[in-house]
């Protein structure tokens, strides 16, 4: 027997809900599941990448796609669930690299939320004037 543990956790931004899922499956061994979201493909797949993260002003922010993005709309949220930036793009790309002063911002945790037509991601980071 195989066993699997799921658990769920929802967590609110900007009155949005977001989960993230665990479950505890007993499977018998002639049976397989997926046991990693990371198995699953999507064909519009994109990966994003903050850099460097804590920072102290700058935010670097990299988004690679299978299809081109097009328009994107970068938000960034406090954890008290403040929208403290946003900036709608247009890219007419597969790849967009787009640099956020964060001067205006304290110190503490946010959460950048990238929106295109085809995917959603958010990220946390930290801010870190020290």
């Amino acid at each position: 027997m195989k066993l699997y543990l799921v658990l769920i956790v929802f967590f609110i931004v900007n009155n949005s809900l977001f989960a993230q899922i665990k479950v505890k499956l007993v499977l018998p061994d002639n049976c397989s599941a997926i046991t990693s979201l990371n198995q699953v493909k999507s064909e519009n797949q994109a990966s994003v990448s903050l850099y460097p993260n804590p920072t102290k002003r700058y935010l670097g922010v990299k988004i690679s796609a299978n299809t081109t993005i097009e328009d994107a709309t970068i938000e960034i949220f406090s954890m008290d669930s403040r929208k403290v930036f946003s900036e709608k793009i247009y890219c007419p790309s597969k790849e967009l690299i787009k640099q956020i002063d964060l001067l205006a911002l304290s110190p503490q945790s946010y959460v950048l939320k990238i929106t295109c037509s085809d995917f959603v991601d958010t990220q946390s980071f930290i801010v870190n004037k020290n």
